[in-house]
C-alpha cells in the first residue's frame, strides 16, 4: 500500500504511541473480528485532527522549486515549512533568500514569510503556508561573523551548524573524528544566540 506524505503524517503519532499489534487488537474490539487499524474507524477523526493542527515540515529542500513542488505543497496540508536554501557562499545564499522573498511577495494569497512562531499561527488562521528560511550548513557565513547579521536581516531564522564534512564551525556527521565545535564555531553560536 502506498501512503501519501499527508497520510503518513496523520498516522505517525499513533504509531509512535502504540505498537501495531496493540492498535489492531483495539480495532478488533471496536470493529469486530478481522478488523484492523485502517478499517476500524479509530482513525475516522484523524483528518479533522490533521486539518486543525499546525503541521510544519522541518526541512524542505527548495533547490529545484517548480510547479510540481507547488502542487505537492498544496496537497500536503502543511501550515509551514523550513526552506533549506543554498549555503554554498554568501552570494548564493543571498540570491536564494531573495528568490524566496520574491516568491512570497508574488503569492500573498498562499505564502507568509516566517520569522517567528507567530507567523505559523497566522498562516493557519489565514489558510496559507508559512516559509521559514534557513540553511543546512554555515559555509555561507564564511569566516566573517558579520555575515550572520546580513543573513539575519535578509530573513534567515535557522542555520544548521555543520553538514557532512568539517567546516570552519566544526566537524560534520561523516567525519572520522568528532571534535565538536571549533573556537570560531563557539563564537558563531554565541552570535546566533544574540541575534535570536
Amino acid at each position: 500500500m502506498k501512503f501519501s506524505r499527508r497520510d503518513f503524517a496523520k498516522i505517525l503519532p499513533i504509531g509512535a504511541l502504540m505498537p501495531a499489534h496493540i492498535l489492531n487488537k483495539i480495532a478488533q474490539e471496536y470493529g469486530g473480528e478481522g478488523a484492523n487499524i485502517q478499517t476500524s474507524g479509530i482513525l475516522a477523526n484523524i483528518d479533522k485532527v490533521y486539518d486543525e493542527a499546525i503541521v510544519v515540515d522541518g526541512i524542505v529542500i527548495t533547490r529545484n522549486w517548480d510547479e510540481a513542488s507547488d502542487k505537492a505543497l498544496s496537497q500536503s496540508g502543511y501550515t509551514g515549512f523550513n526552506a533549506s536554501l543554498d549555503s554554498g557562499s554568501l552570494r548564493r545564499a543571498l540570491k536564494t533568500l531573495s528568490e524566496w522573498h520574491l516568491r512570497i511577495k508574488n503569492n500573498p494569497d498562499r505564502f507568509i514569510g516566517a520569522t517567528s512562531a507567530d507567523h505559523f499561527i497566522q498562516a493557519k488562521k489565514e489558510n496559507k503556508v508559512a516559509v521559514m528560511m534557513g540553511f543546512q550548513n554555515t559555509t555561507m557565513v564564511e569566516n566573517n561573523l558579520d555575515n550572520l547579521d546580513i543573513l539575519y536581516q535578509a530573513g534567515t531564522r535557522w542555520i544548521q551548524l555543520t553538514y557532512n564534512q568539517r567546516n570552519l564551525v566544526g566537524d560534520g556527521c561523516t567525519e572520522r573524528t568528532n571534535v565538536g565545535l571549533s573556537d570560531y564555531g563557539i563564537e558563531l553560536v554565541e552570535r546566533m544566540n544574540e541575534l535570536g
